[in-house]
């Protein structure tokens, strides 16, 4: 159908003002300019010009002859030449997208229809698909129905569904003909909802194909409901679940909203009207359909048609009114071939809504319009799509690139493959192992294997300072256990002549060597956890695809590891008993052994007590202080500080005048006989002196041999052996093929991401290729 030229508005008053006009027999002969409406029109590209005469009799206008109909073949095979090279490709690749699972991923233009708990929402599906759709009382759409309709070019109709069912799995099947589709939906939503009849938010995507279908895509949402006689949901939460589902669908910018309103109804309290307003407030992408206007009570049809023309609730794409199947329609089984004929004769022959312009009425009216709407949502979004087109593509290249090519078909192909990530796994225990290894990752707060056994390396050394420093708070205890042992083991030896040795020999090897072998220990296993737990992530990331081969290298690693540890074991036992002999050069032993003497001869001079017995080395002076007297004496002449002697002597003297009274009391007391007979100890003093230059000298020795010796076996070692190991990759052809069977899964995903990034690539082909 063709109409006259200029807006349909316009031509709408004009023949309004006619017909209000009292001015009997006037003829009006209108000529409109060849301009094609897009209406359904058997004949494609056949153009109406020279219109009907219009007569005005009484309060009517009508037609005096029909209209002429000249073909143009040349314009129809340039309309469908433009159609079939850029606009069908385009709603194809669109629908593939959908069908793969891009719609939220990608802005893909879609149209979304809505609306109350029955309102007419399937007969409007009905009568532009021309399929039943399911029907009865209460919430009969349970899930979203993704509507594909496509214009078969070889005559045929076809049908097929897709859905996952309540467990994930996914479902598809072809549907024989169009009076299966019901079925087809109804089974569906049974095996979405697992029988129980709620709503659900998982999509069902239907396509249909057919020479009577326009090609458009439609999305019929679940009606806002508050109770559902079918369902044991409550009406609150039912009511909340369809509505976040329609909020959640017209909330975007590339979705035109169908908003289905029954005229039987009041409109301004409709929900759905509202929920469209809420999102889409200057109705820009808004569409109403007006449904039962064979239903409008009387006396309220000129409300209702005031309604219809866009006129009481305004929307900037204005309204379709359409009549459907009623209830007695489908009662009666009422063909959708004889509703639309029906529909025809209605508006045609109904006082007051033939006064509608015969774009805003009808079935076909509705399906040319909506896809008039889709393909200039298409274009508008065709800049922003194909952005969105190339950021997935590259997204999902680098997933692929990540799952990897899948294994090789020949052996000899297979053992390059693990031998050559063999090779990358034994490179990057390397760069753990030397520190090499650099994560700028800032989600990752993992710093490398080397920097984490530093850590233990550095534990270790605090703990091993600790026992020495207990040793040496001793020192009463240990002078007592020397004094006793001259006492017990004295003969007929002078006095000075007797020997400590043997009771500070064996006090090394107990409060010195067993407890630091066991810290050294206790370092390694800390060690070797830090190592496990390194070899597993990194096999974790270069194996990931084939989880058998992940556990054979494990194992394999694991192996050469427990050897290393055994070394390391070993070597640090050796060290540890080596420790036992108590020696170090004499060279080594003077120099430790005179500083200590000079700090201790230096106290001595300073003070200037009577009593030399209430003189203890390390009961009045803490290990800071000692160590930084030390280095003072021990400096030569030239470099002597003058005022550090002075503040020293001045703090040593203070700290004995405090003390004095209490020292010369305990010193005027009564002596034992062994007191009496040691009253002059400087041979037990030097000894003391001579234990804690020696017990520096071994901790600084085994402070730094264990975590050498962890150091070589653990990782240096270890990495050189991994580098040397050749078995894992020498296997025969069937164990080969065990190794490399990917994970579960992964091969089925990488199938489907290809295919995925096929699609992107001939979508983004197809949409630059649309003029805009």
């Amino acid at each position: 159908m063709f109409k006259p030229s200029g807006s349909s508005d316009e031509f709408g008053s004009s023949m309004r003002g006619l017909k209000g006009s009292r001015t009997p027999g006037l003829r009006l002969s209108a000529r409109p300019s060849r301009r094609p409406s897009g209406s359904s029109s058997s004949n494609a590209g056949e153009l109406s010009i020279a219109g009907p005469a219009w007569i005005v009799r009484g309060q009517e206008v009508v037609k005096d002859e029909p209209a002429k109909v000249i073909k143009y073949p040349e314009l129809h095979s340039d309309l469908a030449r433009s159609y079939n090279e850029q606009i069908k490709p385009c709603y194809d690749q669109i629908a593939k997208l959908r069908a793969l699972g891009f719609a939220k991923e990608l802005r893909l233009p879609s149209i979304v229809v809505i609306g109350d708990q029955s309102t007419g929402k399937s007969s409007v599906l009905e009568s532009i698909s021309g399929v039943r759709f399911p029907r009865g009382n209460g919430v009969v759409t349970l899930c979203p129905l993704q509507l594909s309709m496509r214009t078969s070019d070889d005559g045929k109709w076809r049908g097929n569904i897709r859905y996952y069912d309540t467990y994930g799995k996914l479902m598809k099947w072809d549907i024989d003909g169009p009076e299966d589709v019901e079925d087809a939906i109804q089974e569906a939503q049974m095996r979405i909802t697992g029988n129980q009849r709620n709503v659900s938010k998982s999509i069902i995507e239907m396509t249909l194909e057919s020479p009577e279908l326009p090609n458009l895509t439609l999305i019929d949402l679940p009606g806002i409901a508050r109770y559902n006689h079918n369902s044991a949901e409550s009406g609150a939460s039912l009511h909340q679940l369809t509505t976040d589902i329609i909020k959640e669908y017209i909330r975007r910018e590339e979705t035109i909203i169908l908003v289905v309103i029954p005229l039987t109804s009041d409109t301004a309290t409709m929900e759905a009207l509202q929920l469209a307003k809420d999102a889409d407030p200057y109705g820009m992408r808004t569409i109403g359909v007006l449904t039962f206007p064979d239903l409008v009570n009387k006396g309220a049809q000129e409300e209702k048609l005031m309604i219809a023309r866009n006129i009481t609730y305004p929307l900037s794409k204005g309204y379709v009114t359409v009549k459907c199947r009623n209830q007695e329609d489908i009662k009666n089984r009422k063909s959708l071939k004889d509703a639309k004929a029906d529909e025809a004769l209605f508006f045609n022959t109904d006082p007051f809504f033939k006064q509608l312009d015969s774009m805003y009425r009808g079935s076909d009216t509705l399906a040319r319009r909506l896809s008039e709407e889709l393909l200039y949502l298409v274009k508008k979004f065709i800049p922003e799509l194909i952005s969105d087109v190339q950021s997935v593509r590259e997204r999902l290249g680098q997933e692929l690139a990540q799952m990897g090519k899948g294994p090789p078909e020949d052996d000899r192909s297979k053992v390059a493959l693990i031998a050559r990530m063999f090779n990358d796994f034994t490179k990057l225990f390397e760069k753990e192992a030397s520190g090499k290894s650099h994560n700028f990752q800032e989600d990752s707060g993992k710093k490398n294997l080397h920097q984490r056994c530093r850590q233990h390396w550095c534990h270790l050394a605090e703990q091993m300072e600790k026992t020495v420093r207990q040793i040496g708070d001793d020192d009463a205890k240990i002078r007592k256990a020397v004094r006793d042992f001259l006492d017990d083991q004295r003969g007929r030896e002078l006095p000075n002549f007797q020997s400590a040795y043997p009771v500070i020999e064996c006090i090394i090897r107990q409060r010195l060597v067993a407890p630091l072998r066991q810290l050294a220990m206790h370092c390694l296993r800390d060690v070797s956890v830090e190592v496990d737990d390194t070899l597993r992530d990194l096999a974790d990331s270069v194996f990931t695809s084939y989880p058998r081969l992940d556990q054979y290298v494990k194992e394999s690693v694991q192996g050469i590891k427990e050897r290393m540890y055994s070394r390391a074991k070993d070597d640090l036992d050796r060290q540890f008993d080596q420790e036992s002999y108590v020696w170090t050069s004499d060279l080594t032993f003077d120099d430790e052994s005179n500083r200590r003497e000079a700090t201790r001869s230096l106290v001595m001079n300073v003070m200037v007590l009577p009593n030399r017995n209430m003189y203890s080395f390390t009961e009045q002076f803490n290990r800071q202080s000692v160590e930084w007297i030390a280095d003072h004496c021990c400096r030569p002449e030239d470099e002597s500080n003058t005022e550090f002697a002075a503040w020293f002597q001045g703090i040593f003297q203070q700290y004995f005048s405090q003390s004095s009274a209490s020292q010369d009391e305990k010193a005027s007391g009564p002596k034992s006989p062994r007191d009496a007979d040691h009253e002059p100890d400087e041979a037990i003093e030097r000894c003391l002196n001579s234990l804690h230059a020696y017990m520096k000298i071994a901790f600084t020795r085994m402070i730094d041999n264990a975590p050498l010796c962890m150091m070589h076996f653990m990782l240096y070692k270890l990495a050189d052996e991994l580098c040397n190991e050749v078995s894992i990759f020498q296997q025969e052809s069937e164990k080969l093929d065990q190794l490399l069977e990917e994970k579960e899964g992964i091969r089925i995903h990488r199938i489907e991401t290809k295919n995925r990034l096929k699609a992107l690539a001939e979508a983004e082909n197809d949409l630059c290729r649309i003029s805009l």
